[in-house]
């Protein structure tokens, strides 16, 4: 009898010794929880300054990222109900969750008035340019045709309002990559028209110095003329 009793009672010992280290996790647990909850409403607390003191860089696009910051705050709200239940589980999601939407969002703070800004003014404007660069230096008897200019700013307004588009809806991959990339572009061609112009200039002055030369013959071989 001492004996079962003695194993009755290491049972309940180690049992006992298991529920308080459960115990223990669950208590570390929700420290560290909120240890991370707390750093993170910092960095949302931040980033929603930085997006209030500059709202006005964020155009159209505002009004998007204003509910996105809605949602972040409603999954905070989920966090404090979710801990008191103690479903460790489920609040570990809910952090990870919270932990992607500030990275995300980190990224559109940074990236979204870079990318209005190519989109709105910096490309059109340079589009312009080269459409009216284009046009005069057809004019003018260039030929430009091999650099297919028409078709190209074509597809490029096509695709800046591809971008524009996904960044309303806050789909920012690659946006500023496709938007500096266009950028270059444009760049290039102008250092083609450039090229064009010095290409000419240095034939005109070939063809001058040419003429010049050829009627120099002409008048020797005139003169020669009437002397036989």
């Amino acid at each position: 009898k001492i004996a079962k009793l003695e194993m009755e009672i290491y049972k309940v010992r180690t049992n006992s010794e298991i529920l308080l280290n459960e115990i223990k996790g669950v208590t570390s647990s929700e420290e560290r929880n909120r240890k991370t909850i707390t750093g993170l409403k910092a960095e949302y607390r931040e980033l929603y300054r930085k997006f209030v003191s500059n709202q006005n860089e964020y155009g159209d696009v505002a009004n998007s990222i204003s509910l996105q910051f809605e949602n972040i705050a409603k999954s905070f709200e989920v966090f404090e109900r979710t801990i008191e239940k103690k479903d460790v589980l489920e609040v570990d999601d809910i952090i990870k969750s919270i932990e992607n939407m500030l990275k995300n969002m980190n990224v559109t703070i940074e990236e979204v008035p870079s990318i209005l800004l190519m989109a709105k003014s910096i490309l059109p404007k340079r589009i312009e340019e080269v459409t009216d660069t284009y046009e005069q230096m057809v004019k003018e008897g260039y030929p430009l045709d091999y650099l297919n200019v028409d078709y190209n700013i074509k597809e490029a307004k096509k695709k800046l309002a591809d971008i524009l588009d996904r960044t309303r809806v806050l789909n920012l991959e690659d946006n500023l990559f496709e938007s500096k990339v266009l950028l270059d572009y444009f760049d290039t061609l102008f250092n083609d028209f450039e090229k064009e112009k010095v290409e000419k200039n240095n034939y005109e002055e070939a063809n001058y110095k040419f003429q010049k030369k050829l009627n120099k013959i002409n008048k020797l071989v005139d003169e020669i003329f009437k002397e036989l």
